[in-house]
């Protein structure tokens, strides 16, 4: 075999697919959206990965299919859900230097924050098999997963999801929203 030209100062690849993988790590918030269901407020988390091999993973998917990719993560700021917003809200605070959270969704955008990803299982539209995508388990500090205090969990099994944390939903790939990747922001800043 000839050795091919520049051989020695190629860079090297590998073939495949690579994707994130359920572990803690650090997320970066895209946007917060606030709505009302059943009568109580909740904050929806636009979420993409903030550091490491895989930053700004959801981004690049959500431009390359013209779809809204990002993870989710539904929590309920009222009523039972309350105690879990006020630690997502003080995990923000404590994880972006200077930061105060006033009342004002928007300014939420582009801060960071430790999550749980985990795979879960759903069952499939198109054919009625079971698959597995990625879903944020829970929000935390950045502190607490930086110094590995969260285990890899394991895959959450449709008949776990019956038992739902509060303010947690759980939405199929197929049924991720049609609009614009980046919502009413056209260019987020990745992270």
């Amino acid at each position: 075999m000839r050795k091919p030209d520049n051989f020695d100062d190629a860079e090297a690849r590998e073939g495949g697919f690579r994707e994130p993988h359920a572990r803690p790590c650090v997320l970066g918030i895209v946007r917060v959206n606030i709505e009302i269901k059943s009568g109580e407020q909740r904050a929806i988390f636009f979420l993409d990965i903030a550091e490491g091999e895989f930053k700004n993973y959801y981004r690049r998917q959500s431009e390359r299919f013209n779809k809204n990719r990002y993870l989710r993560f539904y929590q309920n700021t009222e009523g039972k859900g309350l105690p879990y917003f006020k630690g997502i809200i003080n995990a923000i605070e404590e994880g972006n230097d200077g930061y105060k959270f006033d009342w004002d969704e928007s300014t939420l955008a582009h801060k960071k924050i430790g999550g749980n990803l985990r795979e879960e299982e759903y069952i499939r539209t198109s054919d009625g098999t079971i698959g597995t995508n990625l879903r944020v388990a829970y929000l935390c500090s950045i502190r607490s997963v930086l110094a590995g205090e969260h285990k890899v969990l394991t895959i959450k099994k449709l008949a776990q999801q019956q038992a739902r944390e509060p303010g947690v939903d759980d939405i199929p790939p197929e049924d991720y929203d049609q609009t614009s990747p980046h919502g009413d922001d056209d260019s987020p800043e990745p992270f």
